[in-house]
């Protein structure tokens, strides 16, 4: 599987507690389902081993609150 975004998109939401990947009108995709689908396009690209160390936490408030940022980083690392 070259981009898995949609099995990450499907792993992440068995986790209610978290921010929803979807938008308002629940069909388009939120900020953090668009940063997951790009982050994850780019770990594919440019795999590194810790995703944590790259400038992505200061675009962290926009995208999601800190747990389900923490879980997006962690489900792509995954993949």
């Amino acid at each position: 599987m070259l981009f898995p975004a949609g099995k990450i998109w499907k792993e992440y939401n068995t986790y209610k507690d978290k921010e929803s990947l979807y938008g308002l009108d629940n069909f388009h995709p939120s900020t953090a389902g668009s940063f997951l689908a790009a982050l994850t396009i780019f770990h594919q690209l440019y795999p590194t081993k810790n995703l944590q160390q790259l400038p992505f936490k200061k675009y962290k408030k926009w995208v999601a609150d800190e747990d389900s940022f923490n879980l997006l980083i962690q489900l792509v690392q995954k993949y």
